[in-house]
């Protein structure tokens, strides 16, 4: 679950992402398991509280977001695994916080995620 905190401190739950369509069209260029793999590979992440550098040269688990999914637009890419990383963190079954931040700025490289605990 993903949370968004609002100018009182409040928790709200993200329920849609910005940029939906230009996910959802960009991941219909993707490989048959290329997009459950880098998910299990950002649980991965997040479960051994390992950060996600991202690759200046899209190598590794991620190339397929550079050379299909985007079909070689850097900035795309970019926007495209800020929403995964997005993704992932809405699917958990564990409580996870963007900070300050509104649901429109999500998409920003380096975002930093945050485990809560709610009340």
């Amino acid at each position: 679950m993903l949370y968004a905190v609002d100018s009182e401190g409040r928790y709200e739950e993200i329920r849609n992402l910005p940029y939906q369509s230009f996910f959802d069209g960009c991941s219909k260029r993707l490989g048959a398991g290329a997009l459950a793999n880098m998910k299990v590979f950002l649980n991965m992440l997040i479960d051994t509280n390992r950060e996600l550098d991202y690759d200046p040269d899209w190598t590794g688990v991620f190339s397929p977001i550079y050379q299909e999914a985007c079909q070689r637009d850097l900035e795309a890419s970019e926007k495209f695994l800020a929403l995964l990383t997005a993704i992932v963190f809405k699917e958990r079954n564990d409580a996870w916080s963007i900070g300050r931040h509104g649901i429109n700025e999500i998409i920003s490289p380096g975002m930093t995620y945050h485990r809560i605990q709610l009340q």
